[in-house]
């Protein structure tokens, strides 16, 4: 696997579990809930943000394996999270910078890394030089 497809997948696997971890993090700590904790209809406004960076993890661990499509979904999860968490910019406090700049980094280096690789052929390695002698 070439250095840039593993960065991909480690950003992809750090960006889908801080932005489930961000999301989860709101909801411990929403403002407006009462003493007792908050309705279920709360949950709602963030469990697509849980959902998409679980998911992001999973295409993440797959990436590992060096499947191309897999860098695609998550370069595309990766922008998904990123508009989950500027939809929803003030409710995940101090996090929603440091979530936004990641899923930044993370979608555009998934994106580079499921492009194609540039090996050389047996053929036109240089190592296949004819020997004389």
């Amino acid at each position: 696997m070439t250095p840039i497809r593993a960065l991909g997948s480690v950003l992809g696997l750090a960006n889908g579990a801080f932005g489930a971890y961000v999301a989860m993090g709101a909801l411990d700590a929403p403002y407006g809930c009462p003493a007792n904790g908050c309705p279920a209809a709360m949950f709602y406004d963030y469990q697509a943000l849980v959902v998409v960076g679980l998911l992001l993890v999973v295409a993440s661990l797959v990436s590992l394996k060096g499947f191309g499509w897999a860098f695609l979904l998550g370069g595309g999860l990766s922008v998904v999270v990123l508009g989950l968490v500027v939809a929803k910019w003030g409710a995940f406090g101090s996090n929603s910078l440091p979530s936004a700049t990641l899923a930044i980094v993370a979608a555009a280096v998934e994106f580079v890394a499921s492009r194609p690789g540039r090996e050389l052929s047996e053929k036109d390695s240089p190592l296949n030089l004819p020997v004389f002698g």
